[in-house]
């Protein structure tokens, strides 16, 4: 948009910045708008200012408009057995699935992954400054994202950005937050909404989010996909909030039958 476009009295609007605060959480969008006044005095003064006026309505509606209009995601039951293979094995299918939804005009691929809430913060952080890497480690999950990053580094450049790691947290890490007196592995319901409502965005603007489901957890009967009893026991209310969560999703989010 033109910021020239508009004067408002002695207000001329030098720049016109969408500010995307959804990645920490808020379900908020607004206008940065920079101005300048013309004072008598040759030297300006510069501000910046949240406005808020009717003469940006049109502004708002064009965001929706656009939004409306995309393309909406997929949630996918992925079912990615790990006895007898390696972490590499395993990245290697995640990255298979991608190309296969990319291929067919999907935005992103994003693999839902069992975090820590320090985790979460860091891959959410990542992706917020425009970098592809989270630089993730750790066993059994963590050890397969930190192999499906190694192939994006070396082999898969031309995945860099396309397919991402989406956090669910299972436990608190070292971001004591909602638990400081508790032990590590207490996370709290919040943090869990708070995943899912960025998993929800991302899927929203296009993106295939895919629900890990293991040879472990396939056929258990409280819930399929693999979240919390590997390295950390979930809650019982967590575990529920969590499955409940996954099948919320692949319910509002299924994949049309061609």
């Amino acid at each position: 948009m033109d910021p020239s476009r508009y004067q408002l009295r002695n207000i001329k609007i030098h720049e016109i910045i969408t500010l995307d605060t959804t990645q920490y959480g808020l379900e908020i969008s607004f206008l940065l708008i920079k101005i300048r006044y013309n004072f008598t005095d040759p030297s300006d003064f510069w501000i910046n200012t949240i406005v808020s006026s009717p003469i940006f309505n049109q502004v708002f509606k064009a965001n929706k408009t656009a939004r409306d209009k995309m393309r909406p995601g997929l949630f996918i039951d992925f079912y990615c057995p790990y006895h007898n293979r390696s972490a590499h094995e395993q990245a290697l299918q995640i990255i298979d699935v991608a190309d296969q939804y990319l291929a067919q005009g999907y935005r992103k691929v994003g693999i839902i992954y069992s975090a820590n809430y320090e985790q979460s913060h860091r891959i959410k952080r990542s992706y917020s400054k425009k970098k592809w890497i989270t630089g993730l480690g750790g066993s059994n999950q963590g050890a397969v994202m930190t192999a499906m990053e190694d192939i994006l580094r070396r082999d898969r450049q031309d995945l860099q950005g396309q397919l991402i790691i989406l956090p669910m947290s299972t436990m608190n890490g070292y971001r004591k937050i909602y638990f400081s007196d508790e032990n590590f592995t207490k996370v709290h319901p919040y943090a869990i909404d708070e995943d899912f409502a960025y998993i929800r965005r991302f899927i929203s603007e296009g993106g295939v989010a895919l629900g890990w489901q293991n040879d472990t957890t396939i056929n258990r009967q409280d819930g399929p996909y693999a979240y919390g009893g590997g390295v950390t026991q979930l809650r019982p209310e967590i575990h529920t909030q969590i499955q409940a969560g996954m099948k919320a999703l692949k319910g509002e989010f299924v994949e049309q039958e061609n």
